[in-house]
């Protein structure tokens, strides 16, 4: 996967990750340790930006820039975006400092963090203790990400994410029938710190629970749902429409045709499952995590992936998978 991460930081547990970057860390870890083996232990604050103006009465700015130190061969302070005057920043201690709880209590461990370009955007991926199991030949790893951001461009998100053993699926996880993919969205407002304590170890540990086993029941229940070529083609279609000009020409979108070399690749999906909507989701996904694209920054895979376009699609074709589910239980119980 491609990587520009922030001045080559990042901290990771277990097998070397990144292309051979970062600093390796012991389980169970600690936050502080952590930040410092990510080499981020560097703090933000907002000032006013040039021709930022001032409202008298109260002393704001209306818009400020977000700053950040400097590091490495920096000679001066680098601001990270542009925000408005309600933005407050949110330390990275005390983003690492919200899995502290789950760590503490033996429920997960911190897995890898790191910052992404200038560290407008840092990541922390602690992984839960228990795995899903679809079938013998089919593990996935629960894990919990949280991604904030120090350039205004998105709130602080916490968000439930699984990885197949069998091939490095990344599957972004939401309650059934939801389309969003986080757990918490937490502004970067004045109550933002308040605000993440508030999403209470114990209360996120119930959702997690709640959402891997209803994951693991659509799973297991789309591994046994077979796919004719025609019902694939439905799939596809909802999630990769093909144009009039290629339902008139009998032709198949290019991501069509990857998806069916990714369920014909015997080392990314398992025999037993290539002609099942578990299969068939899992090639989606795949696709969409290692394909080529024209991304300028090499970040930007990661990006899209976990938070962007690649995010939404996994969350669309999950949605998808789930309607071919429950009309088939609802067919069969009739």
């Amino acid at each position: 996967m491609a990587h520009n991460l922030f001045d080559e930081r990042m901290a990771f547990v277990g097998q070397t990750a990144w292309h051979g970057l970062g600093k390796k860390v012991p389980r169970r870890c600690g936050a502080e340790e952590m930040i410092r083996a990510a080499g981020l232990n560097w703090p933000v604050w907002v000032k006013p930006a040039p021709g930022a103006e001032v409202d008298h009465a109260t002393g704001v700015y209306d818009r400020n820039l977000v700053m950040r130190g400097p590091l490495g061969d920096e000679s001066e302070e680098v601001a990270l975006g542009w925000v408005g005057p309600r933005y407050r920043p949110l330390q990275n201690a005390t983003a690492f400092g919200f899995f502290e709880p789950f760590v503490d209590r033996g429920w997960a461990q911190f897995e890898t963090a790191g910052a992404l370009r200038r560290g407008e955007v840092i990541w922390v991926l602690a992984r839960l203790k228990g795995d899903i199991k679809v079938s013998d030949s089919d593990i996935l790893k629960r894990y919990l990400l949280l991604c904030n951001s120090h350039d205004g461009s998105s709130a602080v998100s916490v968000r439930f994410t699984a990885v197949r053993v069998v091939c490095e699926n990344t599957l972004n996880l939401a309650k059934t029938g939801s389309q969003s993919g986080a757990a918490h969205r937490i502004r970067h407002t004045r109550s933002v710190v308040a605000n993440l304590r508030a999403a209470q170890a114990s209360k996120l540990k119930e959702i997690a629970d709640d959402i891997f086993r209803d994951a693991e029941r659509s799973f297991g229940e789309m591994a046994k749902l077979p796919m004719t070529k025609e019902s694939t083609r439905r799939y596809l279609d909802r999630l990769h429409p093909r144009t009039d000009t290629q339902k008139g020409k009998g032709e198949f979108p290019l991501r069509w045709q990857r998806v069916w070399s990714v369920l014909d690749d015997k080392k990314v999906t398992p025999p037993e499952t290539k002609e099942t909507l578990w299969g068939l989701y899992n090639a989606v996904v795949h696709e969409e995590d290692f394909r080529s694209t024209r991304e300028i920054r090499p970040d930007a895979r990661l990006r899209r992936i976990w938070l962007g376009s690649g995010s939404e699609l996994k969350l669309a074709a999950l949605a998808e998978a789930r309607r071919l589910v429950d009309r088939q239980a609802s067919r069969t119980s009739q």
